[in-house]
This record gives structure tokens, C-alpha cells and sequence, in this order.
């Protein structure tokens, strides 16, 4: 017999270890790249630029929908403050920074059912800003541009031109080029992607442009505001889609909701039923397991319906469900709680579950059981 409490007790030490672990790697390298940072004579500048990048490449829309942010704004005001040379290299520090602190900002992707990017995807957004920004810049220079921006230079607005229109030509094709290098339709990328990127790359570089002149000609404390500005609107940009997309998707369970109802009228045959429900469900969140289950008030368990590789009896979360008729919500980071409670839990291991409670009107307890699904999604 396993030994539950011992399992969980270590399993929470680790976790903590990591989480910590994760904490002083993350503040160490900050603190070192501020030190870093310090000795070059416009130390005030790179600090700003580089709390500016962790904020906006958190605060972007994953890959899958574009990649959407405010990266671009800080890469080319980095440009037109720092130089060409010193900016690319803040940005690729600054990525890495955001990389290794990337743990710390997962609450925020507990709100949506969307799987997280993997590292393939996030080194090719790193690459296609780090190419954009270089490939803008070496353009912006041809056409006469200086970078650190001067004051006798603010009258020349073809370089400027030239800096916004190639960085976002060169960004979107690079992203192109990134959607179809993870093997993703072309014709999905310029229906759903390709206005978005166009219009945030384009229409933001004379809030970039504006970025770099403010500083030149008001000196820092201006610039401290309009970096205040970007980070609000960064988050503001976040939490607008993602509302936007949670909405989505519950529109998404209420048409599958309707959907079932319609199967439901169609035939009396249980197992047709079930199976349709099984099946649309599905469609909706994936699933490796999936039961219906009934449960009277002595106990009594009676599985009308399962798959063939589903067990007979019920696991020992959906008899907690039963036994104290409450929802159970679990997910990666918090399912070592079951062992406390002496749940054993299922295998494989379980990545989400979702248990409807039981009806208090009724003598018959209706539980269904959905285990490793993705993210957390409740049904």
C-alpha cells in the first residue's frame, strides 16, 4: 500500500524547492543584468527598456493567435534611444529574462483553455523580433537615420518612413515564415493573424517613433511617462482578449450544450445517447477518459455507461464528489492536495478534472468525469 501523506509531504518540498528556485534564478539574473546595465553611461534607459520588454513579451497574445503585443514599440524605441547595436542586445537579454521568468506569470493562462506555447514556438517569436529589429534598423540607417537619435536629425522623416514601413513588411513576413515553419495552414494565418499583425506593427511604430523623440527632446522624465503609458495598455490589451476569448469559448459550451439537448429528442436508445454525448463532448475538451455514473443514497454505484478501457467502479475523486456533494476542481499544480485526503489518483496521471456536483433534489447523484484534459476547464 502507498503511502499517500509521505508522497504528498515530499512532493509539496519540491514543489516549493522549484518554486524558489525559480524566484532567486529569476531575481538573481534581473539584479545581475541591472548591475550589468549600471555601468554604461545610459544605465536609467536600458532599466526602463528592459522592464518595458518583460512586461510586453508577457502580455502578448500567444503564437497561435499572432503573436499580437507591444514588443514592437519598445524594440524600435529602443533603436531611436540606444543605438542599433545596444538595443538588439537588450533584447535578446531581456527575452531571456522574460524566458526564465515565464514560470511566474502561469496564473495568468489559468483562465483560459489554451495550451501554452512550447519552446519551438517561443524561440521563433525571439527570432523574429530579434531579425526585425536588426533588419529595421540596418534600413533605417541607409536611409540616413541616427540612432541614438539626434536633435538636428527630428526634420528627416524618410528615415523614419523607411523604419516603420520595413519593420512591419520584415516582421510580418517573418512571421509568416514562422507559422508555416510549425507546419500551420497559410490560409488560416492570413484570415485570422495577418490583419492583426499588419495593423499592431504598422500603426505602432509613430507611438515608437514618438517614444524616441519625446526622449530626445524632453529628456527622461517624459519618457518615464509614455513607458508608464505602454505598460497599462499592454495589460489593458491582455485582459481585453482574454475576456474576449473566455467569452468565446463559453458560447462555444452553450452551442454544445444545445447540441446534446437536440441528440437527446432524437432517439430513446440509451447507449446512442450516451455515445453522442460522448463524442460532442470530446470534440469540445479533450479527454482520455470519459463516464456517466449513478449513484443512489446508500452508495450503490451503477455505471449504465463507460468505455471499454474506462474501469468499473469509479475512482476515488468522484466518490469524494459523491460522498460530499461538491464540485472537485483540479488541476497540475494542485493535485498532490488529493493525497492529503487520501485519494488515490488516477493513472495515467490526471492534467485537469471535471466533476459536475451532485443534484440535492433528486435521490439519484449524477456525476461526470472528464481526466487529462489540457488545461483546467470546467463543464
Amino acid at each position: 500500500m502507498l503511502n499517500y501523506k509521505a508522497m504528498s509531504t515530499s512532493r509539496r518540498k519540491r514543489q516549493f524547492g522549484r518554486f524558489m528556485g525559480e524566484w532567486v534564478l529569476v531575481f538573481g539574473l534581473l539584479l545581475f543584468v541591472i548591475w550589468l546595465v549600471t555601468q554604461e553611461a545610459n544605465a536609467p534607459q536600458l532599466i526602463l527598456l528592459l522592464l518595458l520588454y518583460i512586461i510586453t513579451i508577457n502580455f502578448s497574445l500567444p503564437p497561435a493567435f499572432g503573436g499580437i503585443g507591444l514588443t514592437p514599440v519598445v524594440a524600435v524605441s529602443s533603436l531611436l534611444v540606444v543605438g542599433l547595436e545596444t538595443a538588439v542586445y537588450l533584447a535578446a537579454i531581456s527575452f531571456l529574462v522574460a524566458e526564465l521568468a515565464r514560470p511566474l506569470w502561469n496564473p495568468m493562462w489559468d483562465y483560459v483553455n489554451l495550451k501554452q506555447p512550447n519552446w519551438r514556438e517561443r524561440l521563433g517569436v525571439i527570432a523574429v523580433h530579434l531579425l526585425a529589429l536588426s533588419a529595421a534598423g540596418f534600413l533605417y540607417r541607409q536611409f540616413g537615420g541616427s540612432d541614438p537619435l539626434l536633435n538636428n536629425n527630428l526634420n528627416n522623416l524618410i528615415p523614419f518612413a523607411a523604419l516603420a514601413v520595413g519593420y512591419s513588411a520584415i516582421h510580418f513576413v517573418l512571421e509568416g515564415a514562422l507559422w508555416l515553419s510549425l507546419k500551420r495552414p497559410l490560409r488560416q494565418f492570413l484570415s485570422d493573424n495577418a490583419p492583426g499583425i499588419l495593423t499592431t506593427t504598422l500603426l505602432a511604430q509613430p507611438f515608437a517613433i514618438f517614444g524616441g523623440i519625446t526622449f530626445v527632446s524632453n529628456g527622461m522624465p517624459i519618457f518615464v511617462i509614455f513607458s508608464l503609458g505602454i505598460m497599462v495598455f499592454s495589460l489593458v490589451t491582455w485582459l481585453s482578449w482574454q475576456r474576449r476569448y473566455v467569452a468565446q469559448q463559453q458560447l462555444s459550451q452553450f452551442s454544445l450544450l444545445n447540441q446534446i439537448s437536440l441528440s437527446l429528442r432524437e432517439t430513446l436508445d440509451l447507449p446512442t445517447v450516451l455515445a453522442r454525448t460522448q463524442q460532442q463532448v470530446t470534440t469540445l475538451v479533450s479527454a482520455d477518459e470519459f463516464a456517466i455514473a449513478l449513484c443512489d443514497e446508500d452508495g450503490e454505484w451503477q455505471r449504465p455507461f463507460h468505455e471499454q478501457t474506462s474501469p468499473a467502479a469509479p475512482n476515488d475523486l468522484v466518490q469524494w464528489v459523491a460522498a460530499n456533494r461538491r464540485p472537485l476542481d483540479l488541476h497540475s499544480r494542485n493535485l498532490h492536495y488529493a493525497t492529503q485526503h487520501n485519494l488515490a489518483l488516477p493513472t495515467p496521471k490526471t492534467g485537469c478534472l471535471a466533476r459536475r456536483p451532485p443534484d440535492k433534489r433528486r435521490t439519484i447523484f449524477r456525476g461526470h468525469g472528464l481526466n487529462a484534459c489540457p488545461r483546467r476547464t470546467a463543464i
